[in-house]
């Protein structure tokens, strides 16, 4: 008898054509499939028909149950939605409650607050008033000691362990002195705080200097923070830390000096934003005494007997503009450092400190050594090629060349040009970097270029000039 399950008829994997053929060969009787061989009658349609029809009461029967069960189902569900409705019901009731209690108890918690802010602020008013209130007593204490004693014992100033304690009492004390009445009455006791002030200052800055030489930052920062209202005393340490970090060794070259400046300048970049809080000004101060001290001496000696040397003319404008090259370089990579100062300031400070006597006379100088250089290659030329330069008497002065040497040669040479042009590029190539984004109303070192133009003009004038009096003279 043919039989199915809910599993068996799953969309997913029913195959109405297998079903089919699954119900005629599960019959002996309807002659069909492996179960034909357990009996002899031939195919009966009619067995086949029963067998069809017992299958369909069965999956009626089947289709009843389940829709039975499903009615089941879907009265269970409805039941548990009506139920669940309900509970949802009671707690949006409950929350909305304990949501109204919040707000309440929010708003009494913030009125509370603010009620308690403001006892708060009134106390502290309160316990400001009182405390400053008792340190006008002990300053007013402190005062009367300083009035009849010029160094008075008090354990403040004793102890070693309570300085900085000490230098904001002296510091107060030196205030109140300002405002007391100016007569002789506060004379003795003005004179005798100004007397502990400048001992408290200057014990302060040696600590100061025995941190650094001991290179304790947390020490430093606590006596630099203290001598603030010491005008005086803070500007000491500030120079002492300056000086103590320029360094005085020789530098072998001009990279060596970039390389190690450089780490110098990031070393106490990050000491200073830690150990001062007017860090920009202290970096400032050190770039400013790193470029007198250390760039221009050994700019200095680099170029000083050079320029004094006739001779060393041109290793004298090639080393200004090599130095002035990589001390431009410098300025970029101080610039990060130089905080309180711009970078076109910044550079144009490198350039007065550092190449102000040498760039004064650097237009005339370079135009000097091109008219030599070029003069000298158009000289060592006609030696060559044994042309004089002879002078004739006449109207106007005019020159004419006197020369020797065959009809055929051409007195123009190309070599002659590509030197002179070659000089030229040279000399307007320092020119331009020493000259750069300067502009014209502020500086004469813009001009340096423009004589070059004419100095070379002039040489390649005069070479053409005496090749074409050459070619004259031989034709008369």
């Amino acid at each position: 008898m043919a039989s199915g399950t809910v599993r068996e008829f799953d969309p997913e994997t029913f195959a109405l054509d297998k079903y089919i053929e699954k119900l005629s060969t599960s019959d002996p009787r309807t002659g069909i499939g492996p179960l034909r061989k357990m009996t002899v009658e031939p195919f009966d349609p009619r067995a086949l028909l029963e067998t069809f029809e017992r299958s369909i009461q069965v999956l009626g029967e089947l289709a009843e149950r389940n829709q039975r069960r499903v009615e089941k189902l879907e009265h269970v569900c409805a039941k548990q939605e009506h139920e669940h409705n309900g509970r949802i019901a009671e707690l949006e009731g409950t929350y909305r409650e304990a949501f109204e209690e919040f707000q309440t108890l929010e708003d009494r918690i913030t009125y509370v607050a603010t009620k308690v802010v403001h006892l708060g602020d009134q106390l502290e008013g309160s316990n400001n008033r009182r405390m400053r209130a008792m340190e006008a007593i002990d300053l007013m204490k402190y005062l009367d000691e300083f009035k009849t004693k010029p160094r008075p014992n008090l354990i403040v100033f004793t102890d070693p362990g309570r300085k900085l304690e000490a230098a904001a009492l002296i510091n107060k004390l030196q205030s109140l002195t300002a405002e007391l009445p100016n007569n002789d009455m506060y004379a003795k006791v003005r004179r005798h705080i100004f007397t502990k002030y400048a001992e408290t200052e200057q014990l302060l800055v040696n600590e100061f200097i025995e941190s650094l030489r001991s290179l304790d930052s947390r020490r430093m920062k606590e006596y630099a923070v203290a001598l603030q209202p010491f005008g005086k005393g803070s500007g000491q340490v500030v120079t002492e830390y300056i000086h103590h970090n320029i360094p005085i060794q020789k530098f072998t070259s001009v990279d060596e000096m970039v390389v190690k400046v450089e780490k110098l300048c990031k070393k106490v970049y990050v000491q200073v934003v830690d150990i001062f809080d007017n860090a920009e000004v202290v970096m400032s101060k050190f770039i400013q005494s790193l470029l007198e001290r250390v760039l221009q001496k050994f700019v200095d000696e680099d170029l000083g007997p050079l320029m004094a040397s006739v001779n060393e003319r041109e290793r004298y404008l090639k080393r200004l503009y090599d130095l002035y090259v990589k001390m431009m370089e410098l300025h970029g990579k101080l610039g990060k450092y130089e905080m309180s100062l711009d970078m076109a300031y910044l550079a144009k400070l490198m350039r007065v400190v550092l190449f102000h006597k040498y760039l004064s006379n650097y237009a005339e100088m370079e135009a000097q050594h091109l008219t030599a250089v070029t003069t000298r290659t158009l000289e060592v030329f006609n030696v060559r090629m044994g042309i004089s330069r002879k002078r004739a008497a006449g109207p106007g002065g005019g020159g004419s060349a006197g020369v020797q040497g065959r009809p055929d040669e051409t007195y123009v040479s190309m070599e002659v040009c590509t030197n002179v042009l070659h000089e030229a590029k040279e000399s307007i190539r320092r020119a331009s970097a020493v000259s750069h984004k300067l502009p014209l109303h502020t500086s004469e070192y813009d001009l340096a270029a423009y004589p070059r133009l004419f100095v070379v003009v002039d040489k390649l004038v005069e070479s053409h000039k005496m090749s074409l009096d050459r070619y004259v003279g031989m034709r008369v």
